[in-house]
């Protein structure tokens, strides 16, 4: 498979970029290291990604959240802290083009398969000694997505131990990524006042207008417009 190793802007029109109050967003995990059997893999798969969720999230499920709420995203959720017993981590791979082929060409397959628009970028662990691996293998591998019209919509999902990646990340490919959706939970902030303090230092790093209020109270995660 043939790539482009430049940044792509994409061409938005006025109306695209506007959130919409009964919009939802469906985040299916996914990783590149794990496998639908949920058999952790011995070695990493070099960006070939296998979906890693219920069984009851069948195409049909999927076709019924959409018909049910038109305006419902369905989103592949990419990696996150654990499955099961194990931790997941982003680790730099030796050849980046070849984790950027592999893994526009698996998530193909699944986008195509179950309908997805999108896909959610939560890695939230890293290297020690972390390069900017991550910066060009996500952003490549999200411009190639929305260059062949595959998805309509990219977020990433950033806390505060993992700003830096995602700083990074936004810095050089901001123009392909819709929202953040910053985990301000993990701030254990106490008070109203530090969480806009908080929120407001958020939308300084990342572009104001694509940071979504969110919080967790109780153990129960409120963002978006259930944000009060």
């Amino acid at each position: 498979m043939e790539r482009n190793d430049g940044i792509h802007r994409r061409h938005r029109s006025s109306g695209e970029h506007q959130r919409r109050p009964d919009q939802r967003r469906h985040r299916i995990p996914l990783h590149p290291q794990l496998r639908h059997r949920r058999r952790p893999l011995r070695h990493p798969q070099n960006g070939v990604f296998s979906p890693y969720w219920a069984e009851t999230l069948t195409l049909d499920a999927v076709a019924g959240v959409k018909s049910r709420h038109p305006n419902a995203k369905d989103m592949a959720s990419l990696s996150g802290w654990s499955l099961g017993l194990k931790t997941l981590s982003w680790y730099n791979p030796r050849d980046r083009d070849l984790w950027i082929s592999n893994a526009f060409s698996s998530l193909k397959t699944l986008i195509q398969t179950y309908h997805l628009d999108g896909i959610d970028v939560d890695y939230e662990r890293f290297p020690k000694h972390s390069n900017d691996s991550f910066a060009y293998c996500i952003g490549e591998l999200i411009t190639m997505l929305n260059n062949h019209s595959l998805i309509t919509v990219a977020t990433v999902a950033p806390f505060y131990t993992t700003v830096g990646p995602y700083a990074e990340l936004h810095g050089r490919y901001g123009e392909v990524i819709d929202y953040v959706n910053y985990q301000f939970y993990t701030d254990k902030l106490r008070s109203p006042k530090k969480y806009l303090e908080a929120f407001r230092n958020r939308t300084v790093v990342f572009e104001g207008s694509k940071v979504l209020p969110a919080y967790e109270v109780d153990g129960r995660g409120i963002q978006g417009d259930a944000f009060v």
